[in-house]
Protein backbone atom coordinates (compact mmCIF):
# COMPACT_ATOMS: atom_id res chain seq x y z
CA UNK A 1 0.00 0.00 0.00
CA UNK A 2 2.83 2.37 0.83
CA UNK A 3 4.38 1.87 -2.61
CA UNK A 4 1.03 2.62 -4.28
CA UNK A 5 0.72 5.87 -2.32
CA UNK A 6 4.31 6.85 -3.16
CA UNK A 7 3.69 6.11 -6.84
CA UNK A 8 0.45 8.08 -6.80
CA UNK A 9 2.16 11.04 -5.11
CA UNK A 10 5.05 10.89 -7.60
CA UNK A 11 2.60 10.77 -10.52
CA UNK A 12 0.63 13.74 -9.21
CA UNK A 13 3.83 15.69 -8.59
CA UNK A 14 5.15 15.02 -12.10
CA UNK A 15 1.75 15.81 -13.60
CA UNK A 16 1.59 19.05 -11.63
CA UNK A 17 5.10 20.07 -12.70
CA UNK A 18 4.27 19.33 -16.35
CA UNK A 19 1.13 21.45 -16.15
CA UNK A 20 3.05 24.27 -14.50
CA UNK A 21 5.78 24.05 -17.14
CA UNK A 22 3.19 24.27 -19.91
CA UNK A 23 1.55 27.25 -18.19
CA UNK A 24 4.93 28.98 -17.91
CA UNK A 25 5.58 28.35 -21.62
CA UNK A 26 2.22 29.82 -22.56
CA UNK A 27 2.71 32.86 -20.31
CA UNK A 28 6.23 33.38 -21.65
CA UNK A 29 5.03 33.21 -25.26
CA UNK A 30 2.23 35.69 -24.52
CA UNK A 31 4.71 38.06 -22.87
CA UNK A 32 7.19 37.73 -25.75
CA UNK A 33 4.47 38.42 -28.31
CA UNK A 34 3.27 41.47 -26.39
CA UNK A 35 6.85 42.75 -25.95
CA UNK A 36 7.71 42.41 -29.63
CA UNK A 37 4.38 43.28 -31.27
CA UNK A 38 2.51 45.63 -28.92
CA UNK A 39 4.80 47.35 -26.43
CA UNK A 40 6.38 50.58 -27.69
CA UNK A 41 10.10 51.10 -27.07
CA UNK A 42 11.59 54.52 -26.46
CA UNK A 43 14.81 53.82 -28.38
CA UNK A 44 12.85 53.03 -31.55
CA UNK A 45 10.70 56.15 -31.48
CA UNK A 46 7.96 54.44 -29.47
CA UNK A 47 7.44 51.72 -32.06
CA UNK A 48 7.21 48.03 -31.27
CA UNK A 49 10.30 46.03 -32.31
CA UNK A 50 8.34 44.35 -35.11
CA UNK A 51 7.02 47.65 -36.47
CA UNK A 52 10.50 49.18 -36.19
CA UNK A 53 12.02 46.24 -38.08
CA UNK A 54 9.38 46.58 -40.81
CA UNK A 55 10.05 50.31 -41.20
CA UNK A 56 13.80 49.77 -41.13
CA UNK A 57 13.56 47.11 -43.82
CA UNK A 58 11.42 49.39 -45.98
CA UNK A 59 13.80 52.32 -45.42
CA UNK A 60 16.84 50.21 -46.28
CA UNK A 61 15.17 48.90 -49.43
CA UNK A 62 14.34 52.46 -50.45
CA UNK A 63 17.90 53.55 -49.67
CA UNK A 64 19.32 50.78 -51.87
CA UNK A 65 17.02 51.86 -54.67
CA UNK A 66 18.01 55.51 -54.12
CA UNK A 67 21.70 54.55 -54.22
CA UNK A 68 21.14 52.85 -57.55
CA UNK A 69 19.58 56.12 -58.70
CA UNK A 70 22.55 58.16 -57.41
CA UNK A 71 21.21 59.43 -54.04
CA UNK A 72 23.68 58.77 -51.16
CA UNK A 73 21.54 59.64 -48.12
CA UNK A 74 21.22 57.00 -45.36
CA UNK A 75 17.83 55.36 -44.72
CA UNK A 76 15.58 57.20 -42.29
CA UNK A 77 13.09 55.63 -39.92
CA UNK A 78 10.66 58.23 -38.69
CA UNK A 79 10.98 59.16 -35.03
CA UNK A 80 13.92 56.97 -34.12
CA UNK A 81 17.10 58.21 -32.48
CA UNK A 82 19.07 55.83 -34.66
CA UNK A 83 17.80 57.58 -37.79
CA UNK A 84 18.60 61.01 -36.33
CA UNK A 85 22.12 59.89 -35.40
CA UNK A 86 22.67 58.41 -38.85
CA UNK A 87 21.45 61.63 -40.47
CA UNK A 88 23.90 63.67 -38.35
CA UNK A 89 26.73 61.28 -39.25
CA UNK A 90 25.82 61.61 -42.92
CA UNK A 91 25.95 65.40 -42.71
CA UNK A 92 29.34 65.31 -40.96
CA UNK A 93 30.74 62.97 -43.61
CA UNK A 94 29.31 65.10 -46.43
CA UNK A 95 30.97 68.17 -44.85
CA UNK A 96 34.31 66.37 -44.64
CA UNK A 97 34.09 65.26 -48.26
CA UNK A 98 33.13 68.67 -49.65
CA UNK A 99 35.65 70.67 -47.59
Amino acid sequence: MSRFIDTKIDYQLVNSICCQTQEVRIMTEEWRHDYNHQRPHKSSGYLSPVKYAEQRSEAESKAKQDQLNGDRKPPKIEGSRLAEDREKDHLIIENLITN
